[in-house]
């Protein structure tokens, strides 16, 4: 009996794993949260980095305005995001791609975060 329940499980869990991938709106507005809080993360560690000096922009375009102004370099990371997710909210229904996106962009700040993680151990 037990072995039974383990197999439903496995097949329910990995059924619905697939359905949240075949069908991307399901899962698209906890996949913009899922972003902006990455990118917030990015934003609080990237700036701590660069204010501490033990971190460098990578990003030749917000090196240039963190140096520039630090205010206007959070400024433009919160609202780079924010101001993406209302077209992403608009084509989400129409275009596939546009989940996929998000997705990969998710996967992107996770590897970001995770190099954060691990400079900050490092040092």
């Amino acid at each position: 009996m037990s072995n039974q329940w383990f197999n439903n499980y496995k097949t329910n869990k990995f059924t619905h794993l697939l359905n949240v991938f075949k069908n991307p709106i399901y899962s698209i507005h906890s996949s913009i949260v899922v972003l902006y809080t990455l990118n917030v993360l990015d934003l609080i560690f990237t700036y701590n980095g660069l204010k501490k000096q033990y971190l460098i922009e990578s990003n030749p375009i917000m090196n240039r305005i963190y140096q520039y102004n630090p205010f206007l370099f959070v400024l433009c990371k919160l609202l780079g995001v924010l101001l993406c997710i209302y077209p992403i909210n608009l084509l989400y229904k129409k275009k596939k791609w546009v989940a996929n996106s998000v997705l990969g962009l998710n996967i992107i700040y996770v590897y970001i975060f995770i190099l954060h993680i691990y400079i900050l151990i490092s040092i």
